[in-house]
């Protein structure tokens, strides 16, 4: 994609999106654009640095120029960076250009208006870094960086809301990370009207197609408006556009007589059904790591377990399986506009095998029932019991139970792995579940072993004798079985 064509596309969007804020007068809006490095490093082909940078400069000034404020004497706008741990200059550069573009525009705003200037507040959590040049558009405001003051992320939390709610803040920009949960768990604490915009960066691309992400920001920005914000009428203003060969093209609702959905209606209720959504670079084999072997095992030992499969670009291991056992195994080679009936359906939820997804993730809890995933750092904020947080939404993430190994995550991505070792005695196998766990697990047990029990404990109808045989079948030492076994009875 050249720089004019992707230039289209954003006008395009941001077209789309001030249509339908007009149109229903959203209190708050998301704007999705990708990072440069993210980008420019898996999808060389479609994106130039210069390109993106020219593109983004060009659209956030037109989408942002329709923003509505209410009248006040003095507008106060606050800016909150939330970014991961992986952030880099080049995010820190991305951030600047948008805060130069709306600083620009809300002081030229002022100066039409009247004599009193916009007072911006930055909020800076995690990594990034106030670079003087930065500083300089907020000569009016204050600067505030949670990364100095705490490294206690429910602490960060508490600081961050207060901070908000200390000023008078007419609209607040959120610009975060998708891996970030901090700035989300912050939300309930205001009803200011906001706009969203998401920095994905590398990990959250890669192996994808475009069109996933809009999926799943989709569906997160829905949930943070309804549930955080208690705003009815919100909606999320980018739709799912899947870009394949150059070609753009809206998807449309699923209608309900969809072949898959009636295969779905269809299932016998007495089915354990697990979902995956974007399964495509979620399940992929990593060295010990066989999703699909793993599923494969499963489906001969569990005869009552089904598995749905949703998103584009479906694997052909996944296809092979599917072949196998029918019509137990269920493919959607697409996004449907509404997940609901099949969150609704699942009995248990799989996401991030071998990388995890904090957006899934969100809709996962929405819909209250366990999931397994890897384990990601922050997480472990979602499956606090802390009282100071107050998020009845994640109540139910006390059911996640956290199967990665440490050495995962920084086979992925090196750099993480003094962050690893920091996390290590963290992670938690299982937390309050309403069973007894077994015992924890060694290290030369396998993920895929691991992941099977993991999965069969959730079951209905998988227990007693059946479980007993199935341990005896794993390609661990004698001793080791023994020891499921004596912690199954305790």
């Amino acid at each position: 994609m050249t720089p004019s064509q992707l230039q289209k596309l954003t006008d395009r969007l941001i077209s789309s999106a001030n249509q339908e804020i007009d149109k229903n007068n959203f209190k708050s809006a998301y704007f999705f654009l990708s990072s440069t490095a993210g980008l420019c490093r898996r999808f060389p082909f479609c994106f130039t640095h210069e390109g993106l940078e020219e593109s983004l400069q060009r659209s956030t000034k037109k989408f942002f120029e329709n923003q509505k404020f209410p009248p006040g004497e003095k507008k106060v706008i606050t800016w909150v960076i939330a970014t991961s741990i992986r952030s880099t200059g080049g995010h820190s550069r991305y951030a600047l250009n948008l805060i130069r573009n709306l600083s620009d525009i809300e002081m030229n705003k002022q100066t039409a208006e009247s004599n009193q200037p916009t007072a911006i507040h930055l909020i800076l959590t995690n990594q990034i870094a106030p670079i003087p040049e930065m500083m300089k558009h907020f000569n009016q405001g204050q600067i505030h960086n949670l990364n100095n003051d705490t490294k206690d992320p429910i602490e960060k939390i508490m600081i961050l809301r207060e901070l908000i709610e200390k000023n008078t803040t007419h609209h607040i920009y959120y610009l975060i990370d998708p891996d970030d949960v901090l700035t989300i768990l912050s939300l309930q604490s205001h009803n200011y009207s906001s706009t969203y915009i998401n920095h994905s960066d590398e990990t959250f691309w890669a192996g994808n197609k475009l069109a996933k992400q809009y999926a799943e920001m989709r569906y997160e920005g829905l949930y943070i408006s309804k549930h955080f914000r208690k705003i009815d009428k919100a909606s999320s203003v980018i739709f799912p556009i899947p870009i394949e060969e150059n070609k753009i093209s809206l998807v449309p609702p699923a209608p309900e007589n969809h072949p898959v959905l009636e295969k779905i209606r269809n299932i016998p209720k007495s089915a354990f059904v697990c979902l995956s959504v974007n399964p495509v670079y979620k399940l992929t084999p990593y060295k010990q790591y066989d999703f699909y072997e793993t599923l494969e095992r499963i489906l001969e030992i569990a005869p009552h377990v089904w598995l749905i499969a949703v998103g584009h670009g479906i694997p052909e291991k996944l296809k092979l399986v599917s072949l196998r056992f029918m019509e137990r195994v269920i493919l959607w080679n697409s996004y449907p506009y509404d997940l609901s009936p099949l969150f609704s359906r699942a009995n248990l939820l799989l996401d991030g095998f071998p990388l995890g997804s904090t957006t899934v993730l969100l809709e996962y809890l929405r819909f209250k029932k366990p999931f397994l995933t890897l384990a990601i750092p922050q997480a472990d904020v979602l499956g606090s019991q802390d009282p100071r947080l107050s998020c009845p939404e994640f109540e139910v993430s006390n059911r996640i139970s956290y199967l990665q190994k440490v050495q995962s995550m920084v086979e992925y991505y090196p750099e993480h792995k003094k962050m690893a070792e920091e996390y290590y005695d963290r992670f938690l196998r299982f937390k309050n579940l309403d069973y007894k766990p077994v015992l924890k697990f060694d290290s030369d047990f396998t993920m895929s072993d691991e992941l099977i029990l993991e999965i069969l404990r959730h079951t209905h109808g998988f227990s007693g004798m059946d479980f007993y045989k199935f341990v005896i079948k794993l390609r661990v030492p004698l001793w080791v079985k023994w020891r499921i076994v004596k912690g199954m009875k305790n």
